[in-house]
């Protein structure tokens, strides 16, 4: 899956995309989601995470694509925010303690039908 992944992917693509229409900012609006720990699987790039962290979030931040955490170490370098990226796998990423709010804009459309398992164990971890 990491080789399928990282070909033919536009990052300045995929960061576009996150920002039209921001689902993030909506949801955090309606639930009223205040500043709190926070999990963005599938992070991408970072945009979403470093959005969170410069209101107040504390973010962990992960993706399976080395190359979109590299870019999104890239681009939160310079500010100083509350933020980890990690690449990972969350079928072997096991948090400390469970996170208060979960975010996913890049991962539950990649889970294939055999890990649908694996997701819902991860899930109750997180």
């Amino acid at each position: 899956m990491v080789g399928r992944a990282q070909e033919g992917i536009d990052f300045a693509q995929c960061r576009d995309l996150r920002l039209r229409g921001h689902a993030l900012d909506r949801v955090l609006r309606e639930w009223q989601i205040q500043p709190c720990r926070v999990l963005d699987m599938g992070c991408g790039t970072g945009d979403n995470a470093i959005r969170l962290a410069r209101q107040g979030f504390e973010v962990t931040a992960f993706d399976l694509v080395p190359r979109a955490i590299d870019l999104a170490l890239e681009k939160s370098r310079s500010l100083a925010l509350n933020l980890e990226f990690r690449v990972a796998d969350f079928r072997r990423l096991i948090p400390v303690e469970p996170f208060p709010f979960v975010f996913d804009s890049g991962l539950y459309h990649c889970v294939r039908r055999e890990w649908l398992r694996d997701w819902l164990a991860f899930l109750e971890r997180v």
